[in-house]
Order: C-alpha cells, then sequence, then structure tokens
C-alpha cells in the first residue's frame, strides 16, 4: 500500500489572504464634538478599540475545515486511493467544481460538504473499481471576495479565506466608522438579507449565533449609527453607546457590566434635549438610582453622567502622624485618647526597629539577594575602599555598571551605605546642598568635579581630601546615633474635628505626655465620630531649646571622646568638664568648634560670593580698558584676556571650597597651651573657653599640641618649620624667604584657632612683624597682582606727563598765534 501524503502539514504554513489596509484616523462625530463640550471629554464609541488590531480578529487559515464547509472552484484536495486502483495526490476543484483522476475520470465536488466527501468520492469510483478504499482531505482553501460597504471605516471589496465569516470581515474592514452602526450590520447574499448581526452581544457576552461563513460575493451593509447616548462620569466605561428601541438606564449599565461600585445610588444626572423642539434648551434631571430610576427609558442625545459616591466613614477615628501605626480605628461611643493610644509603645514607628535590624544585617548577603553580581559587589566595595579618589570611584562604579542603583550611596552619598543612589546631575563634593565627602553617580559629573578638584595646588588637594574622609566617618557615627533619637511631642497633639452645624474644621490640642502617661482627665479628651489625631514630631514642629536633643561630638585631647547630649543651657565648658576634662597634651588655642547652623550660613555666603564675582567679571573688562591709557590702551584686548582667564581661575577654586562651619573662639594664645607646657591645670584652662550654649550637632576637637609651623605662598621654602618659643612672624618671613613677585605689605598669618592676624590688625603702634608665632600658625604671603616694575613704572609716567605738556605747549602756542 503507498504511503498517506502528509495531510495538513503545508496549512500552518499559510498566510492570510486578505491583506489589511492601516486605519485612517477619523474626525470626532457630532455626537462626540456636542458631548465634549458639555462634559469637557471626548469619550469614544464604545467596543471601538477593538477594532485598532484587527489582525487578531482573523481567520485561522491553518485550522481544520469545519464539516459544514461547502466545496467551491478553487478549493484543494488531497486524496488517497488504494486496493483495486492506487493514487495519491492533489486535485484543485476547476471553474465547474470538478476534478480529474486518472483511470476514473472527471467527479463533481462542488456543493459537496466536507463531512460528505469521502463517501462521494467512493461511490463514483465504485462505478469503475471495486474493493478500493479512499481517504481524502481538505488541502488549500479558496480565497472569496465580499463586499464591505455604508458607515465602514474602510469600505472597499476583501479577498478572504474561505474560512472567514461576518465578524472576521467586519474586522477587516476597520469595523463602522463614526458613523456607523454597531449593532444593525446586515448580510446580504443575492439580494437577500441572511442575517443581522449586533456586535455588542459579541462584545459583552461573545455571542456569535447571528455570525455565518461568508460565501463569494457577499455583502456587508454597515447602515448609519442608530439613537446615541453618552455615559460619563465615576464609571470605567465611560463611552458613547448605540441605543436599541426600549434601552433604559439598567440595560445600558448592564452593557459595561453592571452599575459602577463607586458610583452614588444617590443620584445621577441626566442632560436631556427635546427632538421635536430645536430651540428648546437642554433639561437637565436627578435621576436616583433605584429601581424606578434604574427603568428609566432612555433617548437619542442623552448625557448621563454618574456621580461618585461620598468617600466619608461613617464610623471611624483616624490616628496618624509620629506613630507605629497610622490607621483608620473603629469608632465606639464614649471612646477617648488613651482607647486610641494605649501605651507609648504605640508610638515607635517601624522605621525605628527597622533602623536596628539593620546595624546588624549581612551586607553582601543583601546585595546579593538583589541580584548584584560578585564582580558588582567587589567594585563597589573597591570603590568603598577608595573614596577620596573621584575619578576612579566613578570609573569603577560606571565600568560596572552601578549607576543609579538604589541602595549604594547612602544619605550623605557614601558607597555602600543603605540609602538612595543620587539622581543624575546632583553634584557631590561640589555640591553646596550637600556635606563634603558625597559622591555622585553620574560619571560625567563626577569628572568635572575631579577637574575642579584639580584646581587646587598638590597640598591643598591633600588637605580638601582628608577633610572629607574625617567629615565622612564623623557623619557615619553621629548619624547613626542621631538615627535613634526620634523625639515626640509630648507636650501637643491636635483633634482635627468637622463641626457639622458650620461646615468647618476645628483644631483642638491637648497635652499628650498628660494624657498618655500621667493619664490627665483633663487631657484624655473624648472622641467624636469622624476625628483625626494627629501626632507631632521635632521634625514637624520645632520643640524649645529645653526639650530638642542636642548631640555634641567630643574628640581629640578629652579625657572620654565620643557622642554627648547636651544638658539644656550647657556650654562648651561645663560638657567637657562633666566628662572629665582634657588631657595635659590638649592645645586648647587650636582647638576646632564647628557649628552646622554656621556651616550652612557660611556656604550660603560663599555661594553668594561666588555668583557676585561672576558678575563682576562681566564689567571688569570695560572697566579696565577705560583706564587704560597710552601704549597699554593698544594692549587693552590681552590684558583684558588675561585679567578675565585669572578671575575665572579664581572663581573655579572658590566653587571647590566647602564650608566646614568653623568658629573661631578668640581664646587668648598664652592661657590656652596644652597643661604640659604651660604649667597649668586643665581646669584653668577651660575657664578661658567662651560661655557660648551648645546646639544640636555641634563638634568640638582639641588637638595636641603641634611642634610646627609653616609658611604658604610666594615663599622660597613652603616646608613647615620646627616651633621655637618667642619666634615672631620677622623670624618666619626670613627662615622661608620671600620671592621676587612676593608683596609682603599684604602678608598675614592663619592663626590656629581659625582667626587671621593680617598688618592692619596689629594696630598703629604695634609691628606686625614682632608678633609672636604661636604653635600650628600659617603665614600666607600673596603674589603681586600688576607684576610691572617701579622703574618701567615711573618711565611709563615720565613719557605720559612729557607728552601731556608738549600738547599744552602747542596748544598755548596756536592760542597765541591765533589772538596776534
Amino acid at each position: 500500500m503507498p504511503q498517506r501524503p502528509d495531510i495538513g502539514a503545508a496549512d500552518a504554513q499559510r498566510s492570510p489572504m486578505v491583506q489589511f489596509r492601516p486605519a485612517k484616523p477619523q474626525a470626532p462625530s457630532q455626537f462626540q464634538r456636542f458631548v465634549q463640550e458639555s462634559t469637557g471629554k471626548l469619550l469614544p464609541h464604545f467596543g471601538s478599540s477593538l477594532f485598532e488590531n484587527p489582525l487578531a480578529y482573523a481567520a485561522d487559515t491553518a485550522a481544520p475545515a469545519p464539516a459544514e464547509y461547502v466545496l467551491g472552484p478553487g478549493d484543494e484536495v488531497r486524496i488517497q486511493i488504494w486496493g483495486g486502483v492506487d493514487f495519491a495526490g492533489s486535485q484543485t476543484l476547476d471553474r465547474s467544481g470538478q476534478i480529474n483522476l486518472p483511470k476514473i475520470g472527471t467527479i463533481n465536488l462542488s456543493g459537496v460538504r466536507v463531512k460528505d466527501l469521502e463517501d462521494t468520492l467512493r461511490k463514483r469510483i465504485a462505478t469503475v473499481f471495486n474493493t478500493v478504499q479512499v481517504n481524502a482531505a481538505l488541502g488549500k482553501l479558496r480565497g472569496i471576495t465580499v463586499f464591505v460597504v455604508g458607515q465602514a471605516q474602510q469600505p472597499g471589496t476583501y479577498n478572504l479565506t474561505s474560512l472567514s465569516t461576518l465578524v472576521n470581515a467586519v474586522f477587516a474592514s476597520g469595523g463602522p466608522g463614526v458613523n456607523g452602526s454597531m449593532r444593525a450590520i446586515e448580510l446580504k447574499r443575492n439580494g437577500q438579507t441572511v442575517t443581522t448581526l449586533d456586535l455588542y452581544d459579541f462584545i459583552v457576552s461573545g455571542d456569535k449565533s447571528k455570525d455565518v461563513s461568508l460565501q463569494p460575493g457577499d455583502v456587508i451593509m454597515i447602515p448609519p449609527v442608530g439613537p446615541r447616548v453618552a455615559l460619563t462620569g465615576a464609571t470605567d466605561h465611560a463611552a458613547i453607546y448605540e441605543l436599541k428601541q426600549g434601552t433604559n438606564l439598567q440595560n445600558l449599565l448592564s452593557l459595561g457590566g453592571g452599575f459602577p461600585t463607586l458610583a452614588s445610588t444617590q443620584k445621577a444626572l441626566l442632560e436631556r434635549i427635546d427632538p421635536q423642539n430645536a430651540n428648546a434648551p437642554r433639561q437637565v434631571q436627578n435621576i436616583a438610582l433605584n429601581a424606578q430610576g434604574l427603568a428609566q427609558p432612555l433617548r437619542d442625545g442623552d448625557v448621563i453622567t454618574l456621580l461618585p459616591m461620598i468617600q466619608a466613614f461613617g464610623n471611624v477615628v483616624t490616628l496618624q502622624g509620629a506613630i507605629a501605626q497610622p490607621l483608620r480605628h473603629p469608632f465606639t461611643p464614649g471612646m477617648r485618647i488613651q482607647d486610641l493610644i494605649p501605651d507609648r509603645a504605640a508610638l515607635l514607628t517601624p522605621d525605628f526597629f527597622k533602623r536596628r535590624n539593620d546595624l546588624v544585617q549581612n551586607r553582601i548577603a543583601q546585595l546579593r539577594a538583589r541580584g548584584f553580581t560578585p564582580e558588582q559587589i567587589q567594585a563597589l566595595d573597591r570603590a568603598q575602599q577608595l573614596p577620596e579618589d573621584i575619578s576612579l570611584t566613578s570609573e569603577i562604579i560606571s565600568r560596572n555598571n552601578l549607576v543609579g542603583q538604589p541602595g549604594l550611596f547612602g544619605p550623605q552619598g557614601q558607597p555602600g551605605q543603605p540609602g538612595q543612589a543620587l539622581a543624575p546631575g546632583q553634584m557631590g563634593p561640589q555640591n553646596p546642598s550637600l556635606p563634603a565627602g558625597q559622591f555622585n553617580n553620574n560619571p560625567a559629573v563626577n569628572a568635572s568635579m575631579a577637574n575642579s578638584i584639580n584646581l587646587l595646588t598638590p597640598q591643598e588637594q591633600e588637605q580638601q581630601l582628608q577633610r572629607d574622609r574625617e567629615a565622612r566617618v564623623q557623619r557615619n557615627v553621629t548619624d547613626r546615633v542621631r538615627s535613634f533619637q526620634d523625639q515626640i511631642n509630648w507636650d501637643y497633639a491636635v483633634i482635627e474635628r468637622l463641626n457639622k452645624n458650620e461646615l468647618r474644621t476645628q483644631l483642638i490640642p491637648f497635652n499628650l505626655g498628660k494624657a498618655i502617661v500621667q493619664k490627665d482627665p483633663a487631657h484624655n479628651l473624648e472622641l467624636q465620630e469622624g476625628d483625626i489625631v494627629t501626632i507631632m514630631s521635632s521634625a514637624e514642629l520645632r520643640l524649645p531649646v529645653e526639650r530638642q536633643t542636642r548631640v555634641v561630638r567630643l574628640e581629640g585631647e578629652v579625657v572620654a571622646p565620643g557622642l554627648y547630649q547636651a544638658l539644656p543651657g550647657e556650654t562648651l565648658a561645663q560638657i567637657i568638664t562633666r566628662i572629665g576634662g582634657v588631657t595635659p597634651q590638649a592645645y586648647l588655642y587650636g582647638a576646632e568648634f564647628t557649628r552646622e547652623s554656621v556651616r550652612k550660613q557660611q556656604q550660603q555666603n560663599l555661594d553668594q560670593l561666588v555668583r557676585r564675582l561672576e558678575t563682576q567679571m562681566q564689567s571688569a573688562g570695560a572697566t579696565l580698558a577705560a583706564n587704560l591709557t597710552g601704549e597699554r590702551a593698544l594692549q587693552s584686548p590681552a590684558l583684558i584676556q588675561q585679567q578675565q582667564q585669572q578671575m575665572r581661575l579664581q572663581i573655579d577654586r572658590l566653587k571647590v571650597l566647602r564650608s566646614k562651619g568653623r568658629v573661631s573662639l578668640e581664646l587668648d594664645p598664652l592661657r590656652t597651651m596644652s597643661a604640659a607646657t604651660a604649667g597649668t591645670t586643665t581646669s584653668q584652662i577651660l575657664t578661658s573657653l567662651p560661655d557660648l550654649p551648645l546646639e544640636d550637632g555641634d563638634a568640638f576637637l582639641v588637638p595636641s599640641q603641634p611642634a610646627f609651623i609653616a609658611a604658604v605662598g610666594s615663599v622660597n621654602n613652603e616646608n613647615v618649620l620646627v616651633y621655637k618659643p618667642g619666634k615672631t612672624v620677622g623670624d618666619l618671613i626670613r627662615s622661608a624667604g620671600l620671592t621676587e613677585d612676593a608683596k609682603p605689605s599684604d602678608a598675614f598669618i592663619l592663626r590656629a584657632d581659625g582667626s587671621v592676624l593680617s598688618r592692619t590688625r596689629t594696630g598703629f603702634f604695634s609691628n606686625f612683624e614682632s608678633t609672636k608665632i604661636m604653635p600650628g600658625d600659617t603665614l600666607v604671603v600673596p603674589p603681586k597682582v600688576d607684576r610691572e616694575t617701579g622703574y618701567n613704572f615711573l618711565v611709563r609716567g615720565l613719557r605720559d606727563w612729557t607728552q601731556i605738556f608738549s600738547n599744552l605747549g602747542i596748544g598755548a602756542a596756536a592760542i597765541r598765534t591765533l589772538r596776534n
């Protein structure tokens, strides 16, 4: 017996015969614009979104033909015959619907259904051969041509597969247009209406009982749209709907899944026009959405607006603010504050315990759980170990795709600390709004930061990076301790209550501590339905100074360095005495006292200075050009350019500087030497500290007494020098040596306590060079701004004056000649 052909294998490779045309955008219909003018919304037609993808509803040409499929010209039949005669092959019905089999002859298969195909072939072959077996199936199907007319979005002729139905043809044409009906689509064949399709039945309930197979020459007629209404408001199915005769509001809402849960049942708005009187104004009706209201018949042109339900709670008291669980609680008659907040533990926020748990979490395990590869974790650790090299850190982060990863940069932007990554474009060490030592996750910005730091001298760069490292370490400890200092405002909480008679909100304050801790009935107020109780924290309302938490950092040459909570009104000397004082090696004159509020103000002033200098730089060129005369006037463009470059360099260096918030205590140098050097007690040294009340965030660093002094600027020897008691500024100048471009008249001393001593501050009867140098002081000698020598200045001046006198003489001679 011959092998059977692989019937049906080629069916899966067939392509759909219809070629879908791209839909053309259609202008809104008149009714759509009418509704838009009334509601402010351009509503779509119900179901129109289904026609955005016509291929989704194309007939599957690879599916087996149904048993009722009728063969016609163009269909391919795959036949296998064995027994009295053998044959295996494919035959295509010709225009007469016939096939021609060898040794058998012509067989007419037109009009034969698929389920009768084998019986028809067997009976015909049996007239020629006995004892034969027949197996037959459909191969390639014929194409049919149908016509889509009327109010279709894309009317025309369509070549579809013979398996296509009326629904397939409607979707192939893009569906009804904005003025076409979805509820009365007619299929006409030989002048007779075969079926009328309501697409709403297909869209809403999947009913295809009116969908029939197409035949060649069928005409799909899409008539004009019927009566329409608009549904808008509190519904997810706001659209324009086509009505049938007798449709009421209940029928309309059922098309969108029923009555919306979030719509008000009390009232809906119905805007109606009178078609009998075109000049009559529109009427608005209130409809209660009960059984009677839902039975309201709808008319053409109606606009129904569903109102949202009132989002009010009937038996609720809301607790919010600095509490563990901000929630709505059920209200019971006689309910009081203590019923809502039973104890102090209810005021601990979940974030408080989360921060504590994070202290013992395995950081590497956390990063792995978040999907980081070992290479990324290793690169991140390397970036954390090299925080001072900004350009290298930026390269590591960008090369390993760590840019923008949340949680890699902490609140201070430090690699590896939990927090939120900085957004691209935020600055790090150069951003005045961020503390020093912060990093950026944008490599381009980091490169700019590195270039700005390169404007500093190597010594200044090292000092800047050292300050960044120290500030970063200090913030790690200080922020971790301060993060557990959640402050509840125990003296004030408030109840927000709606006065239903006057419809305004009343604020009823009470003392939280007395209500919860002391259980004072006067503050354990009775609550009412709908009350909102708000618990305040120090972040929302600034507490009085005596109740604020002040964390002060003491380090260096103190007996017990650490973080301490300062008492109300406590001064620097008092808190140092409370922790045991300072060590004998403490150099109080060089102590560094920083304050956060001062740092912010200093940084703000520095930023204002930079902006002012940038503004002045624009007019400096014109001022210079106006004051140049003679040959120097010819050189003004070069001089202006040189001056602007110098000013730009200075401005760029100022942009790099970050304020530390240091406060100069202006201590007596001799009284604040170390106890070991001055031969005094530590208690005597502390008495020289000013009576300055401490604030939150203050830091006090007491160094040991240094053994060196320094000279920088236009000096020959910028190395540090050994301090010797009794050494003066003049001795330091002679030891360092001045360069040719030095300007000693502008020299100044940067004292170890942060103050500056210049020639103008030494007084009329004192000498700057005779001022004694203290350990840690630095002499700064600036260079000359105008490099012109005195001889050149004298010669140029004489030449200018000679030219002036010569011109005066010539002018006087000319006047005498004119008079004569």
